[in-house]
């Protein structure tokens, strides 16, 4: 009886096997041909159905913001403003800037801006691969990020060293004051107020710093407000409010546009790779200036493709 049950199982499954076999053989084969003819083709954002690329949105109840995203190259990065719309004043050459810190914070800053261009940056843990942090995922560096969905869940994942967040969208709270973690990204909850998903952020360790330039420091009692918003099929508006108490004497907002990314998904990009710089004791980096030799230099070459 098995083996009747088995052959009875296999003939039920062979036809489907034999579609998908013939699915992927012709799939293969159109593009081999379009490559022929019209040469290697890149997707663009217009070119798909957007209502096929959902696979990693698996709650209806909710607005959709899923997908890859990237940087809108056109939309400044860093626009800092007061909550009243006032917008920050540029850094000047002097590393000056209208950042509202208290004076003793703004001391310090000044002095790990002053070691930058003085050539001997310190102050960011960075420079010893630690994770960027919850505000430097988005602006450290410009890299691509993707949003996946489940009924009580938000995941956050960026390129660039491959850091996961966890939003938490099923109503808990967070943890109290004795059993809160501090940590790079913080404990972050989550909750819907229409199509826009609003993120309340905490427990955020205050070596890490702000702002795509190094050194800006924050205190432990950050509190990082974020409002995402799928604009458009294409558009991620994502607004940022960074309000410290203690370091700050108000609070400011940033907003920043994403569009979606769908030719390809995420590459690894380790830091320990590419760390060619080194922090002292005393956290100053010093320059290395031997190349080294590429990891995996040993292994026998493959052959290509």
């Amino acid at each position: 009886m098995k083996l009747t049950r088995t052959i009875i199982a296999s003939l039920a499954v062979a036809p489907a096997v034999m579609a998908f076999a013939m699915l992927v053989g012709t799939s293969r084969a159109a593009a081999q041909d379009g490559a022929a003819s019209e040469g290697p083709r890149r997707a663009t954002a217009a070119d798909v159905d957007l209502s096929k690329i959902d696979m990693d949105y698996a709650d209806p109840a909710v607005a959709n913001i899923a997908g890859f995203w990237r940087p809108d190259p056109k939309v400044e990065l860093e626009r800092f403003f007061l909550m009243d719309g006032t917008q920050l004043p540029q850094r000047d050459e002097d590393g000056q800037d209208g950042f509202p810190y208290r004076p003793e914070w703004q001391k310090v800053y000044q002095a790990r801006r002053d070691a930058e261009m003085a050539g001997k940056s310190y102050g960011d843990p960075q420079a010893a691969c630690w994770p960027a942090g919850l505000y430097k995922n988005y602006v450290g560096f410009p890299a691509p990020m993707e949003i996946s969905q489940t009924p009580g869940r938000v995941l956050m994942m960026f390129q660039r060293m491959s850091p996961v967040r966890r939003i938490y969208t099923d109503g808990r709270g967070h943890p109290g004051p004795d059993d809160l973690m501090p940590s790079a990204d913080g404990h972050s909850t989550g909750h819907w107020e229409g199509k826009t998903l609003v993120i309340d952020t905490i427990g955020l360790r205050r070596e890490f710093t702000l702002s795509a330039s190094p050194g800006m420091p924050h205190s432990s009692k950050l509190h990082v407000t974020e409002r995402i918003t799928r604009t458009d099929p294409v558009t991620l508006t994502i607004e940022i409010i960074l309000d410290d108490p203690v370091a700050f004497t108000q609070p400011v907002k940033n907003t920043l546009v994403y569009k979606l990314w769908v030719n390809d998904g995420m590459v690894e990009d380790f830091c320990t790779d590419n760390n060619r710089d080194w922090p002292d004791r005393d956290l100053i980096v010093h320059l290395d200036t031997e190349p080294r030799k590429r990891y995996g230099f040993d292994l026998p070459e493959e052959p290509e493709e």
